[in-house]
């Protein structure tokens, strides 16, 4: 079985591409989480990892885990533009990261787990009642589920 560290780093892999240093929209691509208010404007837009959640559920005699990690997407837009403008194609770019490789039905972090899927509910603070006079400050909660193999 996989550790967690495997799991985790093999989910912030697929994800890390999108750094502006690897040509794609983030400027801070990272697994500490802050909060976003606290990131500079000039190191936004910012993608964060967040492992939150691990839940087990038995069926008869055999565990069932499911995890939860929300991805913190924020960035931040002038005054006067629709935050979410901002941050849809940021979320597109973190969906389509996400996505199995072809071929596959599942992304399955070349078989560490058995699926990574973005599943529940998402949250978005476009930050259009900011109250800064130079910046508003969004932010999109992505959830991801993955689910772990059964344990033998």
């Amino acid at each position: 079985m996989s550790t967690r560290e495997q799991i985790y780093q093999a989910l912030f892999a697929l994800v890390a591409p999108l750094s502006k240093s690897r040509n794609g929209p983030f400027a801070t691509v990272t697994r500490e989480i802050i909060e976003c208010q606290r990131v500079p404007p000039l190191q936004q837009p910012v993608l964060m990892q967040d492992e939150a959640y691990e839940d087990r559920e038995w069926t008869g005699n055999l565990p069932k885990d499911v995890w939860t990690v929300y991805f913190h997407i924020a960035a931040t837009s002038k005054k006067g533009t629709a935050g979410s403008t901002v941050l849809n194609p940021l979320i597109d770019a973190v969906i389509a990261a996400l996505v199995p490789p072809s071929g596959d039905d599942d992304q399955t972090l070349g078989g560490l787990v058995k699926y990574v899927r973005v599943k529940g509910r998402a949250a978005k603070d476009s930050g259009d009642n900011s109250t800064s006079p130079d910046y508003r400050q969004g932010i999109y909660y992505l959830p991801v589920e993955i689910g772990l193999p059964s344990a033998p």
